[in-house]
């Protein structure tokens, strides 16, 4: 059985026993979820506000540093995706009932739909791109399958594997999930991520490496939302359980409050 078969086949029981290092005094879950919702408040920000001021308006009229401003936010949201793809992976690991982790997200979905497409499509049934909510929840459920199949040998088990995974990307792409300025699908780098996370947790520089790589096909601005995982001490940073249930109302009043204009 050659190694990658083997990865594919066991992967990491958990987290933390990694073959880098991991600093006692690195950021925490709670210290990423925060990095993380800054990032996704920095991007809609910029498709909500600064965005509509620029249409009907040509470049030279808008000037260089507005623009570049505007671009900037939009791509520094995207180093958000790998930071919530690896607490997804740790909250599949580590929460009490699957079911239930799913039922939590794919309600906090449905919530942060009408205030995501306000914002980022300034109306309030946008098809062209639904909130990244929906792809933890497509990564979730490709995740669990993956795992009722753990174990399994023979063409049969990886031919399933794959066909798991590409259902994944294809609800991704026709769902058009995550998807910004028609060019970056990001449910499926999202999706990327997770796959990565899940098989190579236990291998940190290895994890690192092909999270760089998979970031740099996604136009390269997510592989930097792996200098904020390979800087954790995958500690939960937060001992009350009103601190989980406070971040997951954080995103929909946020997408709310920045998207007001477009009541």
């Amino acid at each position: 059985m050659s190694s990658l078969q083997w990865v594919l086949l066991h992967p990491p029981p958990g987290v933390g026993d990694s073959d880098g290092q991991l600093s006692p005094d690195g950021w925490s879950n709670l210290r990423l979820k925060i990095v993380g919702l800054v990032l996704l408040a920095a991007g809609t920000f910029s498709r909500s506000i600064l965005f509509p001021t620029f249409v009907g308006k040509a470049a030279a009229d808008i000037g260089l540093w507005p623009l570049t401003g505007a671009l900037a936010l939009e791509v520094a949201s995207w180093a958000a995706i790998p930071i919530f793809a690896w607490l997804l992976v740790q909250g599949f690991r580590h929460t009490a009932s699957i079911p239930r982790y799913g039922l939590r997200l794919l309600v906090l979905a449905f919530i942060c739909e009408v205030p995501y497409d306000l914002g980022n499509g300034w109306k309030v049934w946008d098809f062209g791109s639904q909130n990244p909510v929906f792809g933890l929840v497509f990564c979730l459920v490709v995740l669990w399958a993956l795992s009722r199949l753990r174990g399994r040998v023979g063409v049969a088990a990886m031919l399933l594997r794959g066909l798991v995974v590409v259902a994944g990307v294809v609800y991704m792409m026709v769902l058009h999930i995550d998807q910004h300025q028609t060019i970056i699908f990001g449910g499926v780098i999202m999706l990327g991520f997770t796959l990565i996370f899940f098989y190579l947790g236990a291998h940190e520089n290895t994890m690192m490496l092909v999270g760089t790589f998979w970031g740099i096909l996604g136009a390269m601005f997510p592989s930097l939302g792996l200098l904020a995982i390979h800087r954790r001490s995958d500690e939960l940073g937060y001992r009350r359980k009103w601190v989980q249930w406070v971040f997951y109302a954080a995103y929909p009043v946020m997408l709310a409050v920045i998207a007001f204009p477009h009541f």
